[in-house]
């Protein structure tokens, strides 16, 4: 996805995510970047998933045990061994985390604020 066509800030995230679909089937995979409405993921070797699948998405901030989850992700697209996320929900404390880090890795937390506001109800 070409950069001009993002509407929401994305941060690298060197780390490992859990992908989990609805039957509790998971992948541990490598999380290379985050957003407040989504996450790119390196393919994992034995995923079998397809445009449009839903599933949660797991990660712990770096040096914590906190999670952040995803409840709900949806596959955007998928490109040269990655996969892009698309996240239609996430839980208060999700999200309360996500962007204290996105606030710390942008630098930026007016910038931030406005993207929390443009997710809508």
């Amino acid at each position: 996805m070409a950069n001009e066509r993002r509407r929401y800030s994305r941060v690298p995230f060197n780390n490992m995510a859990r992908l989990i679909n609805a039957h509790g089937q998971n992948w541990l995979t490598g999380l290379i970047d985050v957003s407040l409405k989504g996450a790119l993921l390196r393919l994992p070797e034995t995923w079998t998933g397809k445009l449009g699948d839903h599933y949660t998405l797991e990660f712990h901030l770096s040096g914590s045990e906190q999670v952040i989850r995803m409840d709900d992700v949806t596959v955007a697209h998928l490109k040269q061994g990655y996969i892009g996320l698309h996240c239609l929900r996430i839980d208060v404390d999700s999200m309360t985390h996500l962007k204290r880090l996105m606030e710390l890795n942008t630098g930026d937390v007016a910038m931030i604020h406005r993207e929390i506001g443009e997710l809508g109800p």
